[in-house]
């Protein structure tokens, strides 16, 4: 499965809450078939954790099984939001969600909002486009290769259903990218995120072997 999914469309086209869905979804899915994965999201996500801080990673490290959804990306992956080191560390933490068995759902008006190094990592661009009071055009793509993988159409009747759940606030103040500022914290932080990945990894085993 890809880790990374973009999903774009105009301002008012269901972005967020078709990333809130996808989410719960596939959560739905995986509980059903006796798994678990953990929510997380910097916007306050029905049943997810918050992502305000850099230590919250370690959550996702604990996890081995999550899914982090970012609303408003073109602001949370600015470059303007980062110090000069966290720059170059934000697609290192991208690079390690593989390892954490952790899917990363970005949101944005165009995936050309966000820094290239995002870009770099995305693997299946999503287009959706709200078509009236009928429902919403959602189409797969791989980025980085641009071939046309799968398109659906979600009515309008069935989209209703999931607004009542009320997975997301609208007007929830969306928080940053959660990033270590200086060198000697990036240095600890990736020393502690390896620790709780190799914890968590081997209580794993234990509970496959017993």
């Amino acid at each position: 499965m890809a880790h990374h999914f973009f999903i774009q469309g105009p301002l008012g086209s269901g972005k967020t809450f078709l990333m809130s869905l996808l989410a719960h979804h596939w959560r739905e899915k995986v509980m059903m078939n006796g798994g678990d994965v953990k929510l997380f999201s910097n916007y306050g996500l029905k049943d997810s954790h918050d992502m305000s801080h850099f230590t919250d990673w370690y959550d996702v490290a604990k996890a081995q099984g999550s899914i982090c959804c970012w609303d408003e990306a073109q602001m949370a992956f600015s470059n303007r939001r980062w110090s000069k080191y966290g720059q170059g560390i934000a697609t290192e933490i991208m690079m390690y969600v593989r390892k954490m068995k952790s899917v990363q759902m970005y949101c944005s008006p165009s995936i050309y909002n966000v820094d290239s190094r995002i870009r770099q990592i995305v693997e299946v661009l999503v287009d959706v486009r709200k078509i009236g009071d009928k429902g919403f055009t959602i189409i797969f793509t791989d980025f980085q290769t641009g071939m046309f993988m799968h398109k659906q159409f979600l009515p309008m009747w069935k989209a209703k259903k999931v607004f009542k759940q009320k997975l997301y606030d609208t007007y929830a103040m969306v928080q940053g990218f959660p990033l270590p500022s200086t060198e000697k914290q990036g240095q600890e932080f990736f020393a502690k995120l390896e620790e709780e990945h190799n914890k968590a990894r081997a209580l794993e085993r234990k509970v496959l072997v017993s």
